[in-house]
């Protein structure tokens, strides 16, 4: 048998140099087309998600220049109209200041009028002599003077007495428009922001140096494209900040602002890179490449599917179907931070861990990908692994951890298959977290709604706790008050009550407005005698609370209703309101405490299926 010379094997290198590089290529290329895409959608659902943000933001605030416009027309004194917005603007930071121009005169929050001045004030940047009476517009950005914020305004035009035009001006401030959503990332640095249609100017940005400022993103022709009809879309590349970037784009459509999300190319490279692309750069080991090649499709795959989940148990089932195709485990187990019960969950809520539990236990390696041995875990990780290797995957938001993952069973791993899990994981984590704020607030009073309030209570119930009590409040004749001092009124007093409760009760207790105008508390106290005595001192400051609008004024007393919490939801509740409704039947203004030998009917719920 012939042996094959070494010049043949020499002539085969550059041949086989060359299929592997090309090879190489075309992985790069398809994992770098591959991780475009899904940034695209990540980018898009962001986009979406802040639109619905932005347009509840600007409704509430049209919300509350309505009730000033209504509260004009019926007092006609602009005193009183400045009293109720500097009330208004006290307790909402978002808001600046609210003003008022009308006959020539402009009166403002803060003290601040200047009289016979029209048209000193006409240069004033919310004014637009163009709008109709009726209309309600949005300013373009501008520097306020008076507030010296970037400030963008709502303005409405309503006719006053002797067919004079005003105007109802309301300045919301730039800076707080983000807050709310700088959960929002597409890949790792990616991020929201707004730009204004007419201006091009920036209205929302992580950086507040940046609003106000003309946007790199967006340029004249890109306006002009839009003002062309084509309102959404993709922006390929552009150069800022020395860096490469790309966004995709929505216009709202009620003040018509530029909602972009995107990222640099470098991020895009960095996790292609990440993906798969460096583990396959040993020349010749061609199996690795295939392999690697097809893990990170896989992950792709299952990746784009964690951008269209919602709640944590359709997330903790999606990242189970993607780490089975990392690697071979008994399970996963998902923990949630919840920043009311100070402690992390899982999504079936069958474990429950405290903030403190884990601080102690996992000083120093919270940032940390591990794979921990059974000697090395903390108490409450044998608990959740059964005294199992592990993988444990840290999941944060601005250097803080708000969930962990834990691969049970595993005995080996790639670093940097769990670095993608763990992006991809935190991405969706922080889609579901803001999700979830959004939706558990009441849009009237920033309370927590009847929906949140529902869940903490089965959850307390879960846990087995046995010291929490449910307090349902009702203000007294309400519809009296309606009747007599008009709904606008009425709005006022169940802001009031609102921030009456919200000052009573510390962030252990749950303060939600149930409906209409009656509230519940969930709170947390030792015994029925500390709870009689929390919610008298809140009934009697609630009496002694005076409610003034003008010429309006009104003493509110309210009812209460306490059961302490039990059995389930549902009898819970009922027990609460049926003491509620005790305490209305006997006069009003007072509490009645729930005693099961004094309601045997509601007493044999818990016999039966609610």
């Amino acid at each position: 048998m012939r042996k094959i010379k070494p010049k043949t094997l020499i002539k085969l290198i550059l041949p086989i140099f060359i299929f592997v590089i090309g090879l190489l290529v075309y992985v790069g290329y398809a994992e770098y087309k591959h991780t475009k895409d899904e940034a695209i959608r990540q980018a898009s659902a962001n986009v979406n998600l802040a639109k619905e943000y932005l347009e509840q933001h600007f409704s509430s605030a049209e919300a509350h220049l309505l009730l000033l416009e209504r509260l004009w027309q019926y007092s006609g004194d602009t005193d009183h109209l400045i009293a109720a917005a500097q009330e208004m603007v006290d307790n909402q930071p978002k808001f600046l200041e609210v003003g008022v121009l009308v006959k020539g005169s402009f009166y403002a929050t803060g003290g601040f009028q200047i009289v016979d001045a029209e048209e000193g004030v006409r240069q004033r940047p919310w004014f637009n002599a163009d709008a109709a009476p009726g209309e309600t517009y949005i300013t373009p950005i501008y520097w306020s003077s008076s507030t010296e914020q970037w400030s963008v305004a709502l303005v409405r035009v309503i006719t006053v007495e002797g067919d004079h035009d005003a105007r109802l001006i309301l300045e919301v401030d730039a800076d707080s428009l983000y807050e709310n959503l700088s959960l929002l990332k597409t890949l790792n640095s990616g991020y929201v922001y707004a730009v204004e249609a007419q201006t091009g100017r920036i209205v929302m940005h992580p950086d507040p140096s940046r609003v106000g400022t003309p946007s790199v993103s967006v340029t004249p022709a890109m306006l002009q494209t839009i003002q062309d009809g084509h309102r959404s879309g993709y922006i390929g590349s552009y150069q800022y900040d020395g860096q490469l970037k790309f966004s995709v784009y929505d216009i709202t459509p009620s003040y018509d602002w530029i909602v972009l999300s995107g990222t640099s190319v470098a991020d895009l490279i960095k996790r292609t890179l990440s993906l798969g692309a460096v583990s396959a750069g040993l020349v010749g080991m061609i199996a690795i490449l295939v392999l690697v090649g097809y893990i990170t499709y896989r992950i792709n795959l299952d990746g784009r599917h964690l951008n269209d989940v919602s709640t944590p148990s359709e997330l903790t089932a999606h990242l189970l179907d993607m780490v089975n195709d990392l690697v071979t485990c008994n399970g996963i187990t998902l923990l949630i931070h919840d920043a009311y019960n100070q402690e992390y969950e899982s999504a079936d809520g069958t474990i429950v861990i405290t903030e403190k539990q884990v601080v102690v236990a996992l000083k120093g390696e919270l940032q940390r990908i591990r794979l921990v041995s059974p000697h090395e875990q903390a108490g409450f990780e044998h608990e959740i692994v059964q005294y199992q290797p592990c993988i444990r995957i840290p999941l944060t938001q601005k250097n803080q951890l708000i969930g962990l993952l834990y691969v049970h069973n595993v005995r080996f791993f790639f670093p940097l298959f769990a670095g993608i899990v763990q992006n991809y994981a935190q991405s969706a984590l922080n889609h579901v977290m803001l999700s979830q704020r959004i939706q558990s607030k009441d849009a009237m009073t920033g309370l927590m709604n009847k929906v949140y309030l529902r869940e903490q209570i089965n959850h307390q119930l879960c846990r087995g706790s046995d010291c929490y009590y449910l307090a349902m409040i009702d203000i007294d004749d309400f519809k009296r008050i309606n009747d007599t001092h008009g709904h606008l009124f009425g709005d006022q007093v169940i802001l009031s009550i609102a921030g009456v409760l919200k000052d009573s009760f510390d962030q252990h207790s749950v303060v939600s407005r149930y409906g209409g105008e009656e509230f519940a508390v969930l709170l947390t106290v030792p015994n029925e005698q500390a709870v009689v005595q929390k919610l008298e001192r809140l009934r009697k400051t609630i009496a002694s609370t005076l409610i003034a609008n003008g010429t309006k004024r009104c003493c509110i007393t309210v009812s209460i209703g306490v059961a302490k919490v039990a059995e389930n939801v549902e009898i819970s509740i009922a027990r609460a309101d049926r003491v509620l409704y005790r305490a209305k039947a006997q006069g009003k203004n007072q509490l009645v405490y729930f005693r099961p030998e004094l309601y045997a009917e509601l007493s044999l719920m818990t016999q039966v299926e609610v």
